[in-house]
């Protein structure tokens, strides 16, 4: 019997190789006095808000009647208040504040607010977010219509969504799975760049 055994490609020994030496720094002891990177250091000067994000926001809107009191999470730049329809309550929530009416948290370290809304909008947020199940429980008790986008780790390597700056690695059926035990259903769904786009309710 004879076993074939079948050559990587030099980009998958280069994407091993990186993953190695990634794993290899997250494994180190940090020095005395090295101080922990807070969620808003990334955020702070608005350089890493990427203006092409503003498509999705649109595309997220799509579906928010008038009058709609919504909660933006993770708002950002918040390209969504433009482009909700008129007379809509606007709510940001964010790590940093960019216009005074901003609710300021860090959902990694702060308990979030207590708030009720008609939609609930989280746009490029979860791939950030430590504890998505706790979050995902606050957002199914804030609002009974939510929004959210995430870019499923199917085929993607550890390595890759850490460059990111992503610190979760859920895969589609995963993500499906966690909204269906906190009691949400898919009503619709749609494909932006590699992320889904999900518009849940109540199941």
């Amino acid at each position: 019997m004879s076993i074939r055994i079948s050559r990587a490609r030099p980009q998958q020994i280069r994407d091993w190789c990186a993953e190695l030496r990634y794993l290899a720094r997250a494994s180190a002891v940090p020095p005395v006095g090295h101080r922990t990177r807070r969620s808003n250091d990334r955020w702070l000067d608005g350089q890493a808000l990427d203006e092409s994000w503003d498509e999705r926001s649109r595309l997220m809107a799509r579906s928010i009647p008038a009058a709609s009191r919504v909660v933006d999470v993770g708002a950002g730049a918040q390209a969504l208040r433009s482009a909700l329809p008129p007379d809509c309550i606007y709510v940001p929530i964010d790590v940093v504040s960019r216009t005074p009416d901003t609710i300021v948290c860090d959902l990694n370290r702060d308990q979030p607010p207590a708030l009720s809304a008609d939609y609930l909008v989280a746009s490029g947020l979860l791939e950030y977010i430590t504890d998505v199940p706790r979050l995902v429980s606050w957002m199914a008790s804030t609002a009974p219509h939510i929004i959210l986008s995430y870019e499923g780790a199917d085929g993607q390597s550890r390595y890759y969504r850490r460059k990111s700056g992503w610190v979760n690695d859920y895969t589609n059926s995963e993500v499906r799975e966690l909204l269906r035990r906190h009691g949400l259903s898919v009503m619709e769904s749609a494909t932006w760049r590699q992320q889904t786009i999900y518009w849940l309710a109540p199941a």
